[in-house]
């Protein structure tokens, strides 16, 4: 029997090369192709028939991979091709195509490349896998139900959407809203109370102050009512606050148009509280103007203003305009001013006078009326507040704080993050910024009116103010009796109405008088009246007013003093 082992070398090497050739002949004639044997989940080898054997990656030569989606996206069906070459033919290139398919109603056998060779991927789709990809979950964003993100100062003119990807959606035209008023801001007045300048030409620093205590409020977003002192910025401005032509202490301020300049002393220098340099009302030659009485710690008692900025026209503009802080009025501008850093200082050319501009409306001629704190004590106009009946821009000279605030040295302010109408949403004050002191539930998005749960991150546009509701639940909330004659008092109280502005009394000894007692502004929603005696009676009703008017009367609640 001939065996091979005894055949010369030259006769082995020429029957191993028969065999070899006729094995991948074999394969090429029964048509071998790439199927799913797998090999640490690489696609390896090739199927020639049940039972059969598999010829490894050996076989193959000059591999390629190519994926119609890119890669591993599982919600895009694509081909995954591997192409490949036998050593019998290698000039005859073939190919296997692997598509993406379901297994199961969650699972997707993805296919990808991996270099040269074809991989795959068993991956759970978490909405369900159909057509050899999986599902995409519902798109509600935005943009994909045709809205607009409305900013923080906006607000929706149209329908407001539930969206994935914000709660300021709009389908309809984001725009400012038509009236604006710090006086009843979240169901809160803001700014400080109302003051007045006597008989001394000093508006000039009651119209900032006024503004830099209403910021106060507004960034630490808290009732703080911080009463600075107008008194040191008249009688210390040349030492304390000299500018000396950009060399004094407040340098910086140099060429700041007023009311501007102050709020720039502000942040060079500060302002103490009142109580540091108290008002004088009358004019004094040898006192308004002197700097002789102010408190020996004054350093430690200054507020102070991170920076400043100016609206101005074009006639007050300064050729140094980057260091001047300043930019060209505008009635846009001067809107988002308010909105965004509070109430605004203002000086109006046609009265020579020196004002705080607290928001706006439009009349029924839709011409805008500019709401102003004035500095002439309660008895002008509306308990110290007014308007400027659509004034010519190129008349106002606007300067106007910006955040942060800076307490004196030693304070602990911080700023308030709260849910007063228990929305979801939080109210954190004047700043963009969400601060750390929120509490974990509150959503990213400032709320816009934290006094009505109905109101998220976005509110309506109010295209014209409409009737107000009369004041709901007056009831006596305090009795002090005294045994003195005329000394005992009575307190009513009754809950908030959105949009008031002020709330008169109206009372007397039946239900049937309707004396006026005078009026409280929001947020105050209660009121005393004193020189009782034990046992009497006295009634008491109230009316909710706005700028279009006032409500009809509450209820009327009977008080007793016993």
């Amino acid at each position: 029997m001939f065996k091979l082992k005894n055949a010369s070398p030259i006769f082995r090497i020429l029957v191993i090369t028969i065999l070899t050739i006729g094995a991948f002949w074999l394969v090429d004639s029964f048509n071998i192709n790439f199927s799913e044997g797998k090999t640490a989940g690489l696609i390896s080898g090739v199927e020639v028939g049940k039972n059969l054997f598999q010829i490894e990656n050996w076989f193959r030569i000059k591999t390629a991979c190519t994926d119609s989606d890119g890669g591993l996206d599982y919600y895009t069906p694509g081909n995954t091709i591997q192409f490949y070459r036998l050593f019998t033919d290698s000039n005859k290139e073939k190919s296997i195509t692997y598509s993406d398919k379901c297994e199961s109603e969650k699972n997707l056998i993805e296919y990808y490349c991996q270099g040269d060779r074809v991989r795959e991927e068993n991956y759970v789709c978490p909405e369900g896998c159909e057509s050899g990809r999986c599902k995409k979950q519902a798109q509600n964003t935005c943009q994909a139900q045709g809205g607009s993100i409305c900013s923080e100062y906006e607000v929706c003119q149209g329908q407001i959407l539930s969206s994935a990807d914000t709660n300021r959606c709009c389908k309809g035209t984001c725009e400012l809203p038509k009236s604006f008023d710090w006086r009843n801001r979240h169901g809160e007045n803001w700014n400080t109370e109302v003051r007045s300048q006597g008989s001394v030409p000093s508006c000039s620093q009651f119209g900032p102050v006024a503004a830099i205590e209403a910021g106060i409020n507004l960034y630490f977003n808290q009732q703080l009512n911080i009463d600075l002192s107008e008194q040191v910025l008249n009688s210390c401005n040349n030492t304390l606050y000299a500018t000396d032509f950009g060399s004094g202490p407040a340098g910086g301020c140099f060429n700041v148009n007023n009311p501007g300049d102050v709020i720039c002393k502000a942040k060079f220098v500060g302002i103490p509280d009142e109580n540091c340099y108290p008002y004088i009302d009358h004019y004094d030659p040898e006192a308004t103007f002197v700097c002789n009485n102010l408190c020996s710690d004054y350093q430690n008692r200054m507020w102070k203003v991170a920076d400043f900025g100016q609206l101005l026209p074009q006639a007050f503009m300064r050729k140094n305009g980057d260091t001047l802080n300043q930019e060209l009025i505008s009635e846009e501008k001067l809107k988002k001013t308010i909105m965004k850093y509070g109430p605004v200082a203002a000086g109006y050319l046609p009265w020579g006078h020196v004002i705080s501009i607290v928001g706006w409306e439009y009349d029924s001629d839709n011409k805008i009326n500019w709401l102003i704190k004035n500095s002439w004590g309660e008895q002008y106009g509306e308990w110290g507040y007014g308007e400027i009946n659509n004034p010519n821009l190129d008349d106002l000279v606007v300067g106007y704080v910006k955040f942060p605030i800076i307490p004196p040295a030693n304070s602990n302010y911080q700023v308030q993050c709260v849910d007063k109408d228990n929305d979801g949403f939080c109210n954190w004050g004047i700043s963009e910024i969400k601060p750390p002191t929120c509490p974990s539930y509150c959503k990213n998005e400032k709320d816009w009116d934290d006094s009505d749960p109905n109101v998220g991150a976005l509110g309506h546009q109010a295209m014209t103010r409409g009737p107000i509701s009369p004041p709901a639940n007056l009831r006596v909330t305090k009795v002090d009796v005294s045994f003195i004659p005329w000394l005992s008092s009575i307190t009513w109280s009754w809950d908030s109405v959105p949009g008031a502005i002020r709330y008169e009394i109206y009372g007397g000894h039946t239900c049937s008088d309707s004396n006026s007692y005078g009026a409280t502004l929001p947020p105050l929603t209660t009121t005393t009246m004193s020189g009782f005696n034990k046992g009497d009676v006295f009634y008491i009703k109230v009316k909710a007013c706005n700028r279009t008017g006032c409500s009809d009367f509450s209820n009327c609640v009977e008080g007793v003093v016993r």
